[in-house]
């Protein structure tokens, strides 16, 4: 009853409706979902009236907070770092209505006028000097850019754009790195919460021109993509892995190739363990349904009852065991079996890899789809 969608991929199934240029056959695109703290990135073609993603959906440290960090550096700047901590501990709702206003004034900010931003006057309490807001600020080296008065703060625009610049140049470069490597995109859809910043919109359609596009409501944009993703999911045809994905498993030990540490012993015979067993490597395009290849496994005991399958992701190509620094167990396979004290009982699955979901079939030698099977990836 419940189907996960990715938020780049809402995000575009959205803008394909406000914009219908975007969804016109062979369209290559950008989608930045740029949020609070991180930033989304994934790129794709139109085929078929669906999806195809051009390479890895891939994220940066580059967000709304980032902004918000600079301001409160600049706070910090003026007052002192004792006096901002000291403010936000005994004034927290104050503290939070400062940060919540500076919020909508940094979507309305265009880089053409003053940063206007609520002060609270406590903070000026707690600094606690003999000496007037524009000494304060005198001797912080920002009278010419800042002032203070009514309960606001008024920031210059050269200031105001000193605390989007070096966020906003982040994200422009690796736009611009991924235009030079995917070639011939046509448009660079910006949504999420930090998308709303006119300055943000500013800077980028003057890098990039009329490639920029962005929703009159950029942060609910992949709230309502999700609800038209949900309606229609075959919208996406192919995507791109962004790990290597694995299973662990067992093979008869050989010195020549395994390690010491992995050997064990089961009724006389000597296996590795640990063994990670590919079925879909990072980068891979994948068909969405796309069956990997059945594996066939035994059970180690005659009256064994329950059959677990642990599933492994890694950021490299080719991982030698599930315990290499680079995986980790991402779910397992819980399967309900029926022995009859046959060691020979056969016990088949295919995992199936290109949805938002890894899903998963299981039958026995027999063909009979076994039901009580299920993937746990909440742990």
């Amino acid at each position: 009853m419940l189907s996960l969608a990715l938020e780049p991929e809402a995000a575009f199934v959205y803008c394909r409706e406000s914009f219908p240029c975007i969804g016109k056959e062979g369209t290559r695109f950008i989608v930045l979902d740029l949020r609070g703290g991180t930033a989304d990135i994934t790129c794709h073609k139109v085929v078929d009236g669906g999806l195809k993603e051009l390479k890895k959906p891939e994220g940066g440290g580059f967000g709304g907070t980032d902004v918000d960090a600079k301001f409160k550096r600049l706070l910090v700047d003026i007052f002192g770092f004792a006096a901002v901590k000291s403010f936000k501990e005994k004034y927290l709702n104050e503290c939070w209505e400062m940060l919540a206003d500076f919020e909508m004034s940094k979507r309305k900010f265009d880089g053409n006028d003053q940063l206007i931003v609520t002060f609270s006057a406590r903070l000026y309490e707690i600094y606690g000097e003999h000496e007037s807001i524009d000494d304060v600020l005198q001797r912080a080296g920002c009278s010419e850019d800042i002032k203070i008065k009514r309960g606001k703060m008024h920031i210059s625009k050269d200031k105001g754009q000193w605390i989007f610049d070096e966020t906003i140049d982040q994200i422009i470069e690796r736009t611009q790195s991924l235009i030079n490597m995917l070639e011939n995109v046509d448009y660079i859809v910006l949504v999420g919460g930090f998308s709303e910043s006119k300055y943000f919109q500013t800077r980028m359609k003057a890098e990039f021109g009329d490639k920029v596009v962005a929703p009159t409501a950029s942060k609910s944009a992949v709230m309502k993509g999700a609800v038209l993703f949900g309606q229609s999911p075959a919208s996406i045809q192919t995507r791109v892995s962004k790990y290597t994905y694995g299973i662990a498993t067992m093979e008869h030990f050989k010195p020549e190739i395994h390690s010491e540490n992995k050997l064990i012993v089961i009724d006389g015979f000597e296996y590795c363990d640990d063994i990670f067993e590919r079925l879909v490597t990072i980068g891979q395009e994948i068909t969405v349904g796309q069956y990997m290849k059945e594996m066939t496994y035994y059970p180690n005991i005659d009256d064994q009852a329950h059959f677990v399958l642990q599933v492994f992701a890694s950021s490299v190509e080719n991982p030698k065991y599930v315990t290499d620094e680079d995986c980790q167990q991402i779910g397992l396979l819980l399967v309900e079996i029926d022995t009859g004290g046959n060691r020979d009982f056969e016990i088949k699955v295919q995992l199936v890899f290109g949805g938002t979901e890894i899903q998963v079939e299981v039958w026995d030698g027999h063909g009979n789809l076994i039901k009580d099977a299920r993937m746990d990836f909440l742990g």
